[in-house]
């Protein structure tokens, strides 16, 4: 598996580069053109932000969107339908080995590319915080606030988080790729194989979705993660005179997260991934 995981990282590579190239390249920009206003001593943003942060922060996020799924899959697509795949099914591996080692090599690659991202968000937060002119809160101690709210303040909701988007990663993921396995199994029309992955994916997802909330509500298990939102303030709309500001009444307080979906989904995906991995072995002709 670990040859797998290394090839699958090696192949996807300069995407992955490219991205972050776009990413790093649309941000310097933005961060350029706001840095020079806090140079000069503006009170509010220069006008050319308008364009460029909104777009900077819609590449992220539409990117990392559609990124999640495509890694959470391993990339099955290509698997299955490029001229070369037959090479990848043909060295002597079983078929969880395959998707295994693609699943992991997906994650891998899926936080190389988030990370990034979501640290560039983060300053994009702390130049605003930057212009509003609050005492004691410029750019730096702006920066280690959000840092710290997340990791120490609230680190047990961050890993909750962060197993959340684990869990939902692994179960989309694994359900996409049985979908098209199954799909290219029985379809050769690629296009139709595809709308029949996308009906399947979202007909699975829902079905688990509405068994896992009625066996939750049935057994009655929550967990309660704490969340301090102490100090916590916001801006909404453009950093000028007619951007909105407020806070958030400080406070700590406590949510209870449903536990059967988790297992509902995590079941669900290991039963897949194992339909997966035979059909990819036993009945996938390329």
């Amino acid at each position: 598996m670990l040859e797998i995981i290394k090839y699958q990282l090696k192949g996807r590579k300069n995407s992955a580069l490219f991205l972050l190239g776009v990413f790093a390249l649309i941000n310097v920009i933005t961060w350029a053109i706001a840095g020079t206003g806090l140079a000069l001593g503006n009170a509010h943003l220069p006008p050319a932000t308008a364009f460029w942060m909104p777009v900077s922060i819609a590449t992220m996020v539409i990117t990392i969107t559609i990124t999640f799924f495509l890694c959470g899959s391993g990339h099955v697509n290509d698997l299955l339908w490029r001229n070369t795949s037959y090479l990848m099914l043909t060295i002597p591996r079983r078929g969880w080995e395959i998707l295994g080692g693609r699943l992991i090599a997906g994650l891998i690659e899926f936080l190389a590319i988030a990370l990034p991202a979501l640290a560039m968000m983060s300053v994009h937060l702390a130049i605003g915080d930057a212009y509003r002119h609050v005492a004691g809160s410029g750019f730096t101690e702006t920066l280690v606030l959000i840092y710290r709210h997340f990791f120490v303040t609230n680190l047990p909701a961050t890993l909750f988080a962060f197993l959340l988007a684990l869990c939902v990663f692994v179960s989309a993921g694994v359900a996409l790729t049985f979908a098209a396995i199954v799909s290219r199994t029985f379809v050769r029309s690629r296009g139709l194989a595809t709308a029949i992955t996308i009906a399947l994916f979202i007909f699975v997802s829902h079905r688990v979705s509405d068994f896992s909330m009625w066996l939750n509500a049935k057994l009655n298990w929550f967990v309660n993660i704490p969340l301090d939102y102490t100090n916590i303030s916001f801006v909404i709309g453009p950093m000028g005179p007619h951007g909105m500001r407020g806070s958030i009444p400080s406070g700590i307080e406590s949510f209870q997260v449903p536990v059967a979906p988790f297992l509902c989904f995590l079941a669900i995906a290991a039963a897949l991934f194992a339909a997966s991995a035979w059909l990819l072995e036993r009945k996938v002709e390329l």
